[in-house]
């Protein structure tokens, strides 16, 4: 009987996906993945959950109930407290695995992390995972334009601003820049002295 109530509050929780479910489930947690496709698994079930909707978008809660209501507050605290418990489960994976490998789960589940991490408006937490985020795009598991774009959403994060570059454009030009100026390039030091 609490094992029916838990799997209930499990469906409620992650909205009924069906990737979300086969996970659950499957009792897919980092410390019982063995396998590529658990891995996969335990990606895209994250990436599912942060990409779904709630019943009531916020264009309908903010024509129905207006902006500054209770309901349009309650819609952006657990928008919130979804990306947060999602960054929470990709920081799990990283400490396990690193950055995820697209030849280990292909590349829906591999762009997981940059997706969850764009999703995010807190800097620190991207700050704190910025060396696994390098470490894909480094290994090829994250593409350049991907790369790019996470360090443009942290850059304006951070500094309420459009990045401009110094100089002549050239993407890896702006990517070394942007890294030195919001002081990441330490991590990559530290990073390559281990």
């Amino acid at each position: 009987m609490k094992n029916i109530i838990l799997l209930n509050a499990i469906i409620l929780f992650f909205g009924c996906n069906k990737k979300m479910l086969d996970a659950s489930k499957n009792n897919i947690t980092i410390e019982n993945i063995n396998t590529n496709d658990q891995k996969r698994n335990y990606l895209l079930a994250i990436l599912a959950d942060e990409q779904s909707e709630p019943k009531e978008s916020v264009s309908d809660i903010i024509l129905k109930y207006g902006k500054p209501s209770k309901e349009y507050d309650n819609y952006i605290k657990n928008l919130y407290a979804k990306n947060n418990k999602n960054i929470a489960l990709i920081e799990k994976y990283f400490s396990a695995f690193g950055y995820p490998k697209i030849s280990e789960v292909g590349d829906d589940a591999a762009n997981t992390p940059w997706l969850v991490f764009l999703q995010s408006y807190n800097f620190y937490s991207k700050e704190r995972n910025f060396i696994y985020l390098y470490r894909g795009y480094q290994a090829g598991d994250m593409k350049k334009k991907d790369f790019m774009w996470l360090l443009d959403n942290m850059y304006n994060h951070k500094f309420g601003k459009e990045y401009q570059i110094i100089g002549e454009y050239d993407e890896n030009k702006k990517i070394e820049q942007q890294i030195i100026e919001m002081g990441l390039d330490k991590q990559i030091v530290d990073f390559r002295k281990q």
